[in-house]
């Protein structure tokens, strides 16, 4: 993932600022020798494929490193540090797993597809987006004026660009478009619940594309430290969402009939019996994330629609036992240890659903 601090951007202003925009200070003012001319010095290509280039982006109306790459001469991963150094944003290649969902759904599609813009995520008051032409600062002020955000500019070919627009904000949604890039290894079920060896999703059910749904969305549960997984089906669309800091921030809207698949794929997880649907159900499993053990609470509750699926995540590494990290003040955490070394009397630790009891 790409880090937004220090960025170009940073001197770059929101909405509410009070500096006139026209003060602002200039990311892109500095002058930059053409591409084709540092490509040649770095001997990357020679001065004749760059010659060649020039007079065929006459007739094309392309930019030069992307013909470069159509041609064949010059692959992606090359580039990108010259644009980068050129351009003084991060340049990236655009793929599934760098956005999130929440920052997606900052620019509307309307937006998106005529600024040809991507949002990729989004940090405290800082909107991070992929542009193809990163140094428009008309554009830039566009999406600032319309999110209410500071924008984060990062570079990425138009035709990547125009990919993922498609997968992001096209209606149908696609299994395997969102888990292209998910590594299904990433995610083990743990084979008994007092069992600690491990057998592989993948080999069990070889890749189904389900089943690598439901790997996707515990794996980017636990990166984006969610606390529980909503799976609620609709007249159209199953939601999915995530309660990340106690709010539920939707990540995914896939098509309606996957919906039974999905339940019954979690059920089998949680040793439930798949052919009850009118009656809730509790169960649990565990799971290796990236190789560490993370325990699932699953209820399914039945209603009009289909069966809501509920997974509550506890996360073994989020887990902390040592009372001086625990927020307590310097007086309180004193007082509350001499309370513990009394020889007799009762503590009781009480509060709402998730309000971490446990942890």
């Amino acid at each position: 993932m790409i880090s937004t601090a220090g960025t170009p951007n940073s001197e770059g202003t929101s909405i509410a600022s009070v500096v006139p925009r026209a003060a602002r200070p200039t990311r892109f003012d500095r002058p930059a020798r053409p591409l084709g001319e540092q490509l040649v010095d770095a001997h990357i290509i020679s001065q004749a494929e760059l010659e060649s280039a020039l007079a065929m982006q006459s007739q094309r109306g392309m930019r030069i490193g992307e013909l470069l790459m159509e041609l064949g001469i010059v692959d992606e991963e090359t580039l990108l540090p010259f644009i980068e150094q050129q351009l003084g944003v991060p340049a990236v290649r655009l793929r599934e797993g760098l956005l999130d969902p929440t920052a997606v759904k900052v620019i509307p599609r309307a937006l998106a597809e005529r600024l040809h813009v991507v949002g990729m995520f989004l940090v405290r008051d800082t909107l991070t987006v992929a542009l193809s032409d990163p140094q428009n600062l008309q554009k830039l002020d566009e999406i600032e004026r319309l999110s209410g955000y500071r924008v984060n500019p990062v570079f990425v070919f138009a035709p990547a660009l125009a990919r993922m627009l498609k997968r992001c904000y096209e209606e149908d949604f696609e299994v395997d478009a969102v888990t292209a890039d998910f590594d299904r290894s990433s995610v083990e079920l743990h084979s008994d619940i007092t069992d600690v060896s491990i057998t592989a999703i993948e080999r069990m059910v070889d890749g189904s594309p389900v089943i690598n749904l439901v790997n996707y969305l515990i794996l980017q549960a636990i990166r984006r430290a969610a606390s529980d997984i909503h799976i609620e089906p609709g007249r159209k669309y199953t939601v999915v969402r995530f309660r990340i800091d106690g709010q539920l921030v939707e990540v995914l809207r896939p098509r309606r009939d996957i919906h039974p698949a999905v339940v019954s794929r979690v059920k089998v997880m949680a040793k439930m019996d798949i052919a009850e649907q009118r009656m809730p159900q509790d169960g649990r499993c565990q799971v290796a994330v990236e190789g560490k053990e993370v325990d699932l609470r699953v209820s399914t509750l039945p209603t009009v629609l289909g069966e809501k699926v509920v997974m509550r995540v506890l996360d073994r590494r989020r887990l902390t036992f040592n009372l001086d990290r625990l927020g307590f003040t310097h007086d309180l955490l004193t007082k509350f240890k001499q309370l513990l070394a009394k020889p007799h009397g009762l503590l009781l630790v009480t509060g709402p659903t998730g309000s971490g009891k446990t942890t």
